[in-house]
């Protein structure tokens, strides 16, 4: 497999350029589109996400461009549809993390989900009926301040978000992230998202809570929110959700080998069932990176000789 790195834009008036964008190229057919039938058309093309992949984790680019075009057109005429805002930072996420290989393009990429996201919070502003709440460390507030059935849209702005600022940091590094407040807004997100949908994709607000009390460092002033002691208990209630999620079995994985060395074997089981599984036809690229992350881990971590199976006539 070949390896791709994984590794502050301030906020621009999205939808206007957006609107330009999309009318320079658009079919014509989408001239008597709605919203709605754009956003159904941005899902057949995120469900198709994975035509034409390489077999290694590396998605083709057209289909999740035409995905981007079409939530971008909804939003060009809907600009406070937060559904819509949700599936672009998605959408601009996996484009960067699965579609593109080369370091600027992704980073573009993850550039354009960061300023979806500052659109995305922008509608919400809009939409709530208290706006600082977006900006205080309150789950509660913020739940309170959109009505029940906005919950779910709410919580995937959050969680997305999340994931997008998150993957940019790569690019910008840990301590910049600290000390330019990305980290706490990661942090502020992704409670939200606990507090609003925990089961979101298979339990994503555990994982991505697990995986940010990990990387993030206890700096005083700065950090005071880290804690250690919640990295496993986060991804233990993820892999209460779905314990069979290869998401969840992965990072549990890689995390008991970090934190609890004495749990190696039971580390190395999960790590196998993640390597021999079958992708989910609706999470092909995700699974199939997800499997080679977990076999380059066996093959670094583990002696191959050194287990029975391999020895045995």
């Amino acid at each position: 497999m070949t390896k791709r790195s994984r590794g502050t834009c301030g906020t621009v008036p999205l939808v206007p350029v957006m609107l330009a964008a999309v009318l320079a190229w658009a079919p014509a057919a989408w001239a008597q589109m709605d919203a709605g039938a754009l956003i159904r058309s941005g899902d057949a093309a995120w469900a198709a996400r994975a035509e034409g992949h390489d077999g290694l984790g590396l998605a083709a680019t057209e289909p999740i461009a035409r995905a981007i075009r079409s939530y971008e057109a909804a939003l060009a005429l809907e600009p406070d549809r937060l559904g819509g805002h949700w599936r672009t930072v998605r959408a601009l996420f996996f484009q960067g993390e699965y579609a593109l290989s080369e370091p600027d393009a992704r980073q573009a990429s993850f550039d354009r989900a960061a300023a979806a996201s500052d659109a995305a919070f922008e509608a919400l502003a809009r939409r709530s009926s208290d706006a600082k709440a977006l900006k205080r460390d309150d789950p509660e507030r913020t739940r309170a301040a959109f009505p029940t059935e906005l919950h779910p849209d709410v919580a995937r702005i959050h969680f997305w978000s999340a994931l997008a600022w998150g993957a940019r940091g790569r690019y910008y590094g840990t301590l910049d992230g600290v000390r330019n407040g990305v980290a706490r807004r990661l942090y502020r997100y992704t409670e939200v998202a606990i507090a609003l949908e925990p089961t979101l994709a298979q339990g994503g607000p555990h994982r991505l809570m697990a995986s940010l009390q990990q990387r993030v460092p206890r700096i005083p002033f700065l950090t005071g929110w880290v804690d250690k002691d919640r990295i496993l208990p986060e991804v233990e209630r993820a892999m209460a959700i779905a314990p069979d999620f290869p998401g969840n079995l992965l990072l549990y994985a890689l995390l008991l080998l970090d934190r609890a060395p004495d749990r190696r074997e039971e580390a190395r089981a999960l790590l196998e069932r993640v390597a021999a599984l079958e992708p989910d036809p609706s999470q092909v690229v995700e699974q199939i990176t997800m499997r080679e992350t977990a076999r380059e881990t066996l093959a670094d971590q583990f002696d191959p000789f050194d287990q029975p199976t391999l020895l045995s006539p």
